[in-house]
């Protein structure tokens, strides 16, 4: 194989940092544990990880949007494991525009129809708060059709595949979902963005 540097896909293999402390008996984030951490993300940098979990501050946020970093976001998963507040608007606040994932199986069903209503109920909820507080100038709410462009294209975007699939465009490979429009749920269908975020689902 190449060395890492030069390979063409991304390598996930997910550490907890927790554990890095529980091992080396360190408090958790303290320097010593941020030392101890430091073998351990070279360790998964050389054999080809280019992807971390991360908390971060506004200062790191901007960063990210700066240098055109992309983040990819799993707010049912955040919520169901303890992560914390999902880091949707934090992201928005910076300019970014992120993209969703369902993470994994294990404590919550792969399910991006699911991971979309959270998405929009949860920055709504951010922003109505901050307006409730008395903040002016909030950000605006998401609409549907930017809901759905986060689980398509900027997942493509997100995986550096955006120039193969992630929209309906020529020279694309085409990646088709259909979607059922014909059940009383779904009616009037006057907005099919909306439909696909806050009304469709999976089976």
């Amino acid at each position: 194989l190449p060395p890492s540097s030069q390979w063409t896909y991304h390598l996930d293999q997910w550490q907890h940092p927790s554990a890095v402390a529980r091992v080396n008996n360190v408090k958790m984030w303290s320097d010593e544990h941020f030392e101890a951490l430091k073998p351990t993300m070279k360790q998964l940098a050389a054999a080809g990880q280019k992807v971390i979990t991360a908390t971060l501050n506004k200062d790191a946020w901007k960063i990210i949007h700066d240098t055109g970093g992309r983040t990819s976001h799993s707010p049912v998963v955040e919520m169901a494991m303890g992560h914390g507040y999902p880091a949707i608007q934090d992201a928005l606040d910076a300019g970014a525009r992120p993209s969703l994932s369902c993470d994994h199986a294990a404590t919550v069903g792969m399910d991006m129809f699911g991971m979309m209503r959270a998405v929009f109920d949860i920055q709504r909820l951010a922003i109505q708060q901050r307006q409730r507080n008395g903040e002016k100038d909030t950000q605006k709410l998401l609409t549907c059709r930017e809901v759905l462009q986060f689980a398509t294209l900027n997942g493509a975007r997100a995986a550096g595949l955006d120039h193969k699939i992630g929209s309906l465009t020529p020279g694309k490979e085409a990646d088709f979902l259909m979607l059922r429009a014909d059940d009383l749920s779904i009616w009037p269908l006057n907005n099919a963005y909306a439909a696909a975020v806050n009304l469709m689902s999976a089976g």
